[in-house]
């Protein structure tokens, strides 16, 4: 389902994650605080499957129990599914706020993205003429 949302035929769908998210990061401070209780996780790399199987151990995120979640970078490069992967993180942010916090690391760098694949991944996925694009919006939420 996430392959089918962010491919280039509901292109729509990731750049409007990503504005909304760009926007949200912007009025929050760089230093994330999160509260106990806390889950948190790092070094993704585009592997959509280790992050649904995180979501399945741990649970996801709800307005209920209170529990914020800190992912520590490394979302995107060398993994499969690097959009799916930072298009759905975006959207728990986006979702949760407050409860949500996204650590920008070493691979949410632009030189490191066009080293290590996510600038191939974005035109893999969404072509020459909107990967560029894609990566590019993307690049500016990671320099929020």
């Amino acid at each position: 389902l996430l392959s089918y949302l962010f491919s280039t035929e509901y292109l729509d769908t990731i750049m409007l994650i990503t504005n909304v998210a760009c926007k949200l990061l912007s009025t929050q401070p760089a230093l994330a605080v999160a509260r106990a209780p806390c889950k948190i996780f790092g070094d993704i790399h585009g592997q959509l499957r280790d992050l649904l199987l995180i979501l399945f151990a741990f649970g996801s995120p709800t307005e209920d129990d209170g529990m914020h979640w800190v992912f520590n970078g490394d979302f995107v490069d060398r993994g499969t599914h690097q959009l799916e992967v930072i298009g759905l993180l975006l959207s728990l942010k986006v979702v949760f706020p407050d409860r949500v916090w996204l650590v920008r690391g070493n691979h949410e760098d632009r030189s490191m993205n066009e080293r290590y694949g996510f600038l191939d991944a974005c035109n893999k996925s969404l072509g020459g003429d909107f990967g560029p694009k894609v990566f590019e919006l993307i690049q500016g939420c990671f320099d929020r």
